[in-house]
């Protein structure tokens, strides 16, 4: 087959080299990335507001997993994951986040 001089023929094994050189460099940034599949961790989550629910309201089980905030008053369940851990893990689209479950709980601002 003969080639123009503008157009150089397919060679697999240069491509080969240049694809497993790629892969070299990419796989192991996502290895180091650090991200894991999410598993609830109690002790992930932490006050988001001192004025309604300090840190020192929040109790941990780690033995069941759970945590729970001792604060009365309106307003009270604030607190989210702790921003240490931002980017450490990733969630599936079909997967549910959170469930939170509780006693006299209200969406309504008073």
């Amino acid at each position: 087959m003969i080639y123009p001089h503008s157009f150089k023929p397919y060679y697999p094994m240069k491509t080969t080299r240049i694809l497993i050189s790629m892969m070299m460099c990419i796989l192991p940034s996502v290895f180091l990335s650090g991200q894991e599949h999410y598993r609830f961790n109690c002790k992930d989550y932490v006050s988001t507001d001192n004025s309604r629910a300090p840190q020192s309201s929040f109790t941990y089980d780690t033995d069941a997993n759970t945590f729970s905030i001792l604060a009365s008053g309106a307003n009270n369940v604030a607190f989210k994951m702790n921003e240490g851990l931002d980017g450490e893990y990733y969630i599936d689209q079909d997967e549910t986040l959170l469930l939170i479950c509780g006693k006299n709980l209200s969406s309504r601002s008073p």
